[in-house]
């Protein structure tokens, strides 16, 4: 401040204690370079504007070179499909009444690394809006699943090899039915004697019972639903 004379009389401070501000940045700062999952951000033509440090540990690329990135460069084409179909039905819910903006969705997509590989990783996604509501791009965060979907595959692998032994198995026991039913019927038909062949007749009977009640229980998947 000055005087009539044009000297200065005082000079006035202004002093802001920013170091919470700092610690904040710094704490958020620590929190994304550390975390495991991915968090991001998409605008509404699917472009990267953020894409958190952890990146570079899971899918190889780091968050600059995530932002120069197409869509169709980040996935498979299986999954790319599943996302645009997903994105798609989203927007239509969209124009309902009482649909919540608010909502997340969970998906799980196949992203490519950059040396070649595949990664799965479980989305949580939520939409970004703007001032009227409207759609405005996404965000969410990716963790890696890949142990889970290799358990998964492996899991579904043996129910396939289980599903054919067991038609195997199933096969082969109505093939042996069918030849010993066949040899009954035949030996009854050469027998001489009535009770010879009321015998070999109840045994054929007996056979054709059996048969009827392994198929029923073998085409039943709860066998305690299955009428004797």
């Amino acid at each position: 401040v000055l005087d009539s004379s044009g000297n200065i009389k005082f000079i006035i401070e202004h002093l802001q204690d920013i170091t919470e501000r700092k610690q904040i940045e710094e704490r958020n700062k620590f929190l994304a370079e550390n975390m495991a999952d991915i968090v991001w951000l998409l605008d509404k033509n699917l472009k990267t504007t953020y894409a958190s440090p952890s990146i570079e540990n899971i899918l190889g690329f780091t968050p600059e070179e995530r932002k120069k990135q197409t869509i169709q460069e980040m996935l498979t084409s299986e999954s790319l499909e599943n996302v645009m179909e997903t994105l798609t039905n989203e927007l239509e819910l969209d124009k309902q009444e009482h649909t919540n903006p608010s909502r997340s969705i969970k998906i799980e997509v196949e992203y490519l690394h950059k040396e070649g590989h595949t990664v799965w990783m479980e989305n949580v996604v939520k939409a970004i809006r703007d001032e009227k509501g409207e759609f405005n791009g996404l965000y969410g965060s990716s963790r890696d699943i890949s142990d889970r979907k290799r358990v998964e595959k492996a899991l579904k692998e043996m129910v396939q090899e289980k599903e054919v032994l067991l038609q195997e198995v199933h096969h082969r026991i109505k093939n042996n039915m069918t030849i010993i039913k066949s040899l009954l019927s035949m030996q009854k038909n050469i027998a001489d004697e009535k009770p010879s062949k009321e015998v070999l007749q109840s045994a054929e009977n007996r056979i054709t019972n059996m048969m009827v009640l392994y198929e029923s229980l073998y085409q039943n998947d709860n066998n305690s639903n299955c009428i004797l």
